[in-house]
């Protein structure tokens, strides 16, 4: 049997996804989008995402504050609605932190993640709280609604592939935090380190977006473009 790291984090999720089998009835999507999508009977779809954040995996105490690693994990939850073309509806939040950490810093972290949410609508309402033997974690589930969700089965030949913004600022910071850190630091480049602790969840546009029919399937760019195309491209069998 292969090793996780030869099987690798997609195709993780595809073994998972064979081994839960179809959605049951009232989930209209599962596995294999930004979002579950539930219809509860109404005029909206129910959106229900998970995104997890690790200390040392996807953010660096030791270069940003508890705020702002917070900041960018609730972004990226919320920005997984924008992908659905949905608006956002509460938030909750589990997190692991040591048992060392200043109680200052503790509720720095969760005044990140109550801020944020309250700045985009998203209400934190609840939660789960644990100790950590070493590594702060956050677990962010954001809860949205959509009239007409998108699907990354939705792409058709032909369709035009469109961004709501720059790529690959936060991918630069990341790159300079790696190899000469105090540059971050200087001014000229401090617009790339707001992308990397402040990014911007498209929930505007996908409001905009979501009230016309030029869209048929879209994602929340993290993994890079190319990557996150290529993941539209096989869910609607067609080629980039």
């Amino acid at each position: 049997m292969s090793t996780l790291m030869e099987l690798g984090e997609f195709g993780f999720i595809q073994r998972v996804a064979e081994m839960v089998g179809a959605a049951p009835e009232g989930i209209e999507r599962g596995i294999g989008d930004d979002c579950a999508v539930i219809d509860l009977g109404g005029a909206e779809r129910l959106l229900v995402s998970t995104d997890a954040a690790m200390e040392g995996r996807h953010f660096d105490l030791q270069w940003m504050t508890p705020f702002e690693a917070a900041q960018r994990t609730v972004a990226g939850a919320l920005s997984d609605i924008a992908a659905m073309g949905g608006h956002p509806l509460a938030l909750m939040c589990t997190v692991a932190v040591p048992r060392t950490m200043p109680a200052e810093q503790a509720l720095n972290l969760m005044s990140g993640v109550a801020k944020t949410a309250a700045r985009y609508g998203a209400p934190l309402i609840g939660g789960d709280t644990l100790a950590a033997a070493e590594h702060t974690m956050l677990d962010i589930v954001a809860l949205g609604l959509a009239a007409r969700p998108w699907f990354r089965s939705g792409a058709r030949p032909g369709d035009r592939l469109a961004l709501t913004g720059p790529v690959g600022e936060a991918g630069a910071a990341l790159q300079i935090l790696l190899t000469e850190p105090d540059l971050l630091r200087e001014p000229q480049y401090a617009p790339l380190r707001k992308r990397l602790v402040d990014p911007l969840p498209r929930l505007r546009e996908a409001s905009v977006l979501a009230q016309t029919d030029c869209v048929r399937a879209a994602i929340d760019v993290s993994d890079g473009l190319y990557q996150d195309a290529s993941h539209i491209a096989r869910a609607g069998n067609v080629r980039l």
